[in-house]
């Protein structure tokens, strides 16, 4: 009996350490199936977030880099392509830039993992802030101005010819002046149609040097940095296209408000002359900017904003310039508008110089959305 108790117990110590065997080999096993799974989920996780971070990659990419020439002067549902890849090589991106309204753009980018399958889609919502210049009259001027009877100075709110705009805003002053500049104005004004608008005059003592050089913190000189052309001397501009192309490259091409050259006519250039500038005829859109004096001799045709450190002179005949003038005449030289010049107010002229030479930002609520 003693013996037969032994073999048996000798048995089931066999059987036990079998079934433990087992149970280790399973434990192990099943440590190697987790551990096998969570290297493969670790994986796909790093490799969707190298996808991530070369889609978060692209739809800021516009943002940072940012071209006001090719950027702002897109036409409405114009698309631009964007691709790129990571700087450390784990990721590339491609996408697109559109432009949903004169001051919405939404660009989108899907990214991919440099050695897996893995794609993330991302898109942004981004707007063009207008240059914040509130010019509140068709002219604003420093120091004393002679304005001519055959010239004519008007804020009644009227679009440039053949634009599409939207209803005209309540007529602003044809005339904003410091009181103590304004006496110079009806010596050589000789009838009342010279300068109208509501008020014709505006006698306004906020007109000094520093609100017409200083923009919402920013100084004159820093339109610069926006500038979509750089010039000085004596210029005639003239808009370029080649086919359906607007030659933004050339200085003197300065978009086109008559819309005859189909190509330049959302092109909206900020244009900065660093000295004095003399314009000899031509026509052109957007945002004038002078940190000297400016002359004009007579058939300039502008449309949008003029901003003019200096004094402003206009002479000889066919000078229009819709939109508005503002002239900061640092020197407080003579400002003349002679021969036949029209300087007239209008709302959507400014308001798309503004948006032209504006700067991009991220909508902050809801402008980030995951795309499918």
């Amino acid at each position: 009996m003693i013996a037969r108790s032994q073999g048996d117990e000798r048995g089931v110590a066999l059987v036990l350490v079998l079934f433990v065997l087992t149970v280790v080999a399973g434990l192990a096993g099943a440590a190697f199936l987790i551990a096998l799974s969570q290297e493969r989920v670790g994986r796909s996780f790093l490799d969707h977030l190298h996808a991530f971070a070369a889609a978060e990659s692209g739809v800021f990419q516009p943002v940072w880099n940012w071209d006001p020439t090719a950027y702002n002067t897109m036409p409405v549902d114009g698309v631009t392509p964007i691709e790129g890849r990571l700087a450390d090589g784990t990721g590339s991106y491609r996408g697109s830039l559109r432009r949903l309204s004169r001051q919405l753009f939404v660009v989108t980018a899907e990214g991919s993992d440099a050695g897996s399958q893995a794609r993330s889609r991302l898109g942004l919502l981004l707007r063009l802030e207008p240059l914040p210049i509130d010019p509140a009259a068709a002219l604003t001027v420093r120091g004393a101005v002679a304005v001519e009877a055959a010239s004519h100075v008007s804020g009644h709110d009227r679009p440039p010819p053949g634009w599409d705009c939207p209803p005209p805003d309540p007529d602003v002053p044809g005339l904003r002046i410091h009181p103590r500049d304004s006496a110079a104005v009806f010596d050589t004004c000789l009838t009342p149609q010279c300068l109208i608008g509501n008020p014709p005059i505006l006698i306004d003592s906020s007109v000094t040097l520093s609100n017409l050089t200083t923009f919402a913190g920013m100084e004159f000189a820093a339109l610069q940095q926006l500038a979509s052309q750089v010039v000085s001397g004596v210029v005639h501009p003239l808009p370029r296209s080649r086919g359906a192309t607007c030659v933004t490259a050339v200085a003197d091409n300065w978009g086109d408000p008559y819309g005859i050259e189909g190509a330049c006519d959302d092109y909206m250039p900020l244009i900065y002359a660093t000295g004095d500038l003399e314009v000899t005829g031509g026509r052109g859109q957007g945002t004038l900017v002078v940190a000297g004096d400016l002359t004009i001799g007579g058939g300039f045709v502008f449309s949008g904003l003029v901003l003019v450190q200096g004094a402003f002179v206009s002479s000889g005949s066919g000078n229009r310039l819709v939109g508005a003038v503002v002239v900061a005449n640092a020197d407080l030289g003579l400002n003349s508008i002679a021969g036949v010049t029209t300087i007239k107010y209008s709302s959507c002229a400014v308001r798309r110089a503004q948006i032209g030479a504006g700067t991009v930002s991220v909508i902050r609520h809801n402008g980030w959305f995951q795309a499918y």
